[in-house]
């Protein structure tokens, strides 16, 4: 055997060694401007961190988008937005984007704005400035207004959920013109202009329908409207509803609706566009609540995935034993 001393392993002595320190106060690796700016997109939360504060982090992705390419860019914003899940991040690219690459915008907005809390998020971090620009300007402002002509009631009701700045002032910012008689009528409504009660959309209509009616002392059904809408109102103490309602607003679905869906299709079903749905045998029953089945939040989170793939819904859907979306 040859001598140890002279011929043991090496460890480490042909790495490279290192050329940075990270925000802890340790030797690291710098990595390339594209490789840094995809981990921050997709790692990064714009809030403070412990080593580092959100004003930190915000310089350094601004920074980063200075020296890469804007094509890169747009394409870090989709990454990050449909494979990462995050919010703040991708909408501060795609604002960056208006000033850096604005070619690129139309092409990746709709992608990146999927919902109406994006949509506030990407006009509040323009109106801010920290993109390098104050006003929407025009392509932006068209963007804006073609989602709002184009998103359906319940979508326009979940981005009425917030403020700073809210649907409304978005509105107010963009001026859209809707073709459709109850999207100008729920605009009307939003910025607190006169309109019709009838040429409301149903869930819309409903919602009004109840505020009048516990306004007057009287019972009527809970719309299925978002849950935040619903939270200042005078609701009974009984949450079981007859019929499924929409999946993402947080009510209570009935067995007898998964059976009429699962006979009819998805018709009368609200939320569940040709979704067929077999309820489990093995599924608990509640004990507050007979016929209804529980989910929890991993199941739910399931059921949406599958909900909006248009996938059927089986045992293992529904075995948990109310369906709470």
């Amino acid at each position: 055997m040859a001598n140890t001393n002279l011929f043991q392993s090496l460890r480490g002595r042909f790495l490279p060694p290192a050329d940075a320190i990270n925000e802890a106060g340790g030797t690291a690796y710098a990595l390339g401007r594209e490789h840094c700016l995809a981990q921050y997109a997709a790692t990064g939360c714009l809030n403070g961190t412990f080593y580092a504060s959100a004003e930190a982090q915000l310089d350094t992705v601004m920074a980063l988008c200075e020296d890469v390419d804007p094509a890169f860019i747009a394409k870090t914003a989709v990454y990050c937005r449909e494979r990462g899940y995050m919010k703040d991040m991708p909408a501060q690219l795609l604002a960056t984007l208006t000033v850096r690459g604005p070619q690129y915008l139309p092409a990746v907005f709709g992608r990146v704005i999927d919902n109406g809390k994006m949509l506030r998020t990407f006009v509040q971090i323009l109106r801010s400035g920290a993109a390098g620009r104050k006003s929407l300007g025009t392509r932006p402002k068209k963007l804006v207004q073609q989602w709002l002509n184009t998103a359906d009631e319940r979508a326009l009701l979940s981005a009425s959920v917030g403020t700073s700045p809210s649907l409304a002032d978005v509105v107010k910012m963009v001026h859209p013109k809707p073709a459709q008689a109850w999207r100008a009528a729920f605009f009307a409504r939003l910025i607190g202009k006169p309109y019709e009660v009838s040429a409301l959309p149903p869930v819309t209509q409903a919602l009004e329908a109840y505020k009048l009616a516990r306004a007057e002392g009287r019972q009527a059904p809970v719309p299925a409207a978002p849950f935040q809408m619903l939270a200042s109102l005078d609701l009974d103490a009984q949450p079981v509803v007859d019929g499924c309602t929409s999946w993402r607003n947080g009510h209570v679905a009935g067995v007898g609706a998964f059976q009429a869906a699962q006979s009819q299709g998805a018709a009368g079903v609200p939320g569940y566009a040709a979704l067929r749905v077999q309820p489990g045998a093995g599924a608990r029953r509640h004990p507050e609540h007979r016929g209804l089945l529980r989910l929890g939040v991993p199941d739910r989170r399931r059921l949406r995935r599958r909900a909006v793939a248009g996938w059927p819904l089986g045992r293992r859907d529904l075995g948990h034993g109310v369906v709470r979306f």
